[in-house]
């Protein structure tokens, strides 16, 4: 690590993005431009006609159609990588290899493997990494993060995760539908559990962590057809992803010759143990006809209950101690208004926890440049016989709650939990072999 400056930073981030798609549009794109000493300075997508646009109606001065030169430009300080997983590896390595501190979108990448070479890739040249899980900063999370601060619920004794999705229609399937590549594995590195589950996930890790999670088990199903989907859709979509596929036509059974890597997990479940020995249990379906999500924490004093992906309140609910019964009950407090306080830009607090980090970077680099000169100079002295200079040296704790390291733990507890169901091990490219996935005939 570099030493900390001891003044407040004053430079400002020109950040590079890498893929323009939906959510660059809305969710984190704008707020790039919208705090404090940040500024988005180029855009790239391979469709240099979609770059041209996106940078036109949000008045970034620069795009490109190949990733290496936005990379090459001098006026990129920082890099946000907002491809589907299947591209985060390779660019984020790319963006390493040209000295750019980089936010990658999350997941942080197919599988844990993928995160790891990326952390090496980054600590190889000493620069900082971060995962876009952005939850971790917005106030519903963090008045969560407080309650179990302060003690409120008492000892955590049990963790509960829901999640449930409505399959799409028959007549929603196939051609032209929209983010087809969330359920190819070759881009996603999975299904909607990657997308989905991985945000809740994430914030166990951040509730409880970030200690990893203890006996992790976990089993998953695919109880669609291959002709649920539509395979050019997948071969269209990979492309609109920076990936390549031949197309042809789903045969309407699923027999290991004509599987894909679209037959991918619609059903998850899972266990685990949490540091303090609270048992936790996950459920995911995306295969529904409900649409609901729910995160239940209980505790000895109490429990608390939220939706992950709505901006619904926090139900808190306390026991209320008395010298009889008649004192005695339960207190149900709901926490709301985050839906009054929500900006469209969800990534924002986290982008800027992000540009203030690498900023004091940035200025420790520039400190560390200057010491190192100070040392040299020390070491000549040294050479005359003179007292030697010690330089005492701080690491820079990062404001941003989602680093490479916190999110590699989430990887692999989803690859913990998928494992069996790809053929018993994702540490290779299994998107490759569908046919060994545990898949029912």
């Amino acid at each position: 690590m570099l030493p900390s400056t001891t003044s407040p930073p004053t430079t400002t981030v020109r950040w590079g993005i890498i893929g323009c798609g939906d959510v660059v549009e809305v969710k984190s794109g704008p707020a790039f431009n919208k705090v404090p000493n940040s500024c988005l300075k180029a855009v790239m997508r391979r469709n240099g006609d979609l770059a041209k646009s996106f940078a036109q109606r949000h008045h970034v001065p620069l795009f490109y159609s190949d990733p290496q030169q936005l990379l090459d430009c001098e006026q990129v300080d920082a890099v946000y990588i907002a491809t589907p997983p299947g591209n985060h590896k390779e660019l984020a390595l790319l963006c390493a290899t040209m000295g750019k501190p980089t936010l990658v979108e999350k997941p942080m990448a197919r599988c844990a493997v993928e995160c790891r070479e990326m952390i090496r890739g980054f600590n190889r040249v000493s620069l900082p990494l971060f995962v876009a899980y952005y939850r971790r900063h917005l106030p519903k999370f963090e008045a969560v993060h407080t309650i179990l601060k302060e003690g409120k619920l008492g000892k955590i004794t049990e963790v509960r995760l829901f999640c449930s999705r409505l399959r799409p229609m028959p007549k929603e399937r196939g051609e032209g539908r929209k983010e087809e590549w969330r359920v190819d594995a070759a881009v996603a590195g999975g299904g909607l559990f990657l997308d989905l589950g991985s945000h809740m996930l994430d914030l166990v890790d951040w509730l409880f962590g970030p200690v990893p999670l203890e006996s992790v088990k976990g089993m998953a199903g695919c109880t669609r057809s291959c002709s649920s989907i539509s395979r050019n859709s997948i071969s269209s979509s990979r492309s609109n992803g920076h990936s390549t596929s031949s197309s042809s036509s789903f045969s309407s059974s699923s027999t290991p010759k004509n599987r894909t890597a679209a037959d991918v997990e619609d059903q998850v479940r899972m266990v685990f143990r949490t540091k303090e020995g609270a048992l936790g249990m996950g459920s995911w379906n995306f295969a529904s006809s409900i649409e609901e999500d729910s995160f239940v924490i209980v505790g000895e004093k109490g429990h608390v209950k939220f939706s992950v992906f709505n901006n619904g309140p926090i139900v808190l609910t306390t026991r209320k101690e008395g010298k009889d019964d008649a004192e005695k009950g339960m207190v149900v407090e709901t926490i709301g208004g985050f839906d009054v306080k929500a900006s469209p830009h969800v990534h924002l607090p986290l982008i800027a926890a992000v540009t203030d980090d690498v900023r004091r970077w940035k200025e420790a680099k520039k400190a560390a440049a200057t010491a190192k000169t100070k040392c040299d100079v020390s070491i000549i002295k040294d050479k005359n016989g003179d007292e030697e200079e010690k330089e005492e040296k701080e690491e820079i704790e990062w404001q941003c709650r989602s680093t490479g390291a916190s999110a590699l733990r989430t990887s692999e507890v989803m690859d913990k939990v998928l494992v069996a169901y790809y053929g018993g091990t994702r540490d290779d490219a299994f998107w490759t072999r569908p046919e060994t996935w545990d898949m029912p005939i």
